[in-house]
This record gives C-alpha cells, structure tokens and sequence, in this order.
C-alpha cells in the first residue's frame, strides 16, 4: 500500500460504510478504522465490507481522538 487513511469511529455507524467504501475507491490505499467502544452497531457495519485493504481496531473503552491520532491506540 501506499496510502493508509485512519478513521477514528466512535458511533457513527450511519455514515461509517459510506466513508470506508469511498476511500477503498482509492487504488493503493488502505483504510484503518479505529472504534471507540461504539454502541451502535459500528463493528458489524464494517464487517459487512468485504476488503482485504480494510483493518478494524475494536477498543473495549473510548480512548478518545487525540490518543488515536497520536498513535496510543494503533
């Protein structure tokens, strides 16, 4: 790969399959989803999507945004 995009998710699930599958649109770029405990289904919604370039990191609390981006999660 030569582009990985990071997505910090924490429910937004209604949105979530849109976004990954819009940068998945992308050739030669992954896409990293980082969930944040999210409660509304975000983790099955992503499951659904059915690409090798998609990574799902499931935290079991919020770790909260400045911690992911700052690598604290990954």
């Amino acid at each position: 790969m030569q582009y990985s995009t990071l997505i910090v998710n924490y429910n937004a699930g209604p949105h979530l399959a849109q976004a990954v599958k819009s940068v998945l649109s992308i050739k030669d770029c992954e896409v990293i989803v980082v969930d944040n405990a999210s409660i509304d289904g975000s983790i099955k919604t992503l499951q659904k999507i059915n690409n090798s370039r998609l990574k799902i990191i499931q935290n079991q609390q919020n770790l909260g945004f400045l911690n992911i981006i700052s690598g604290g999660a990954l």
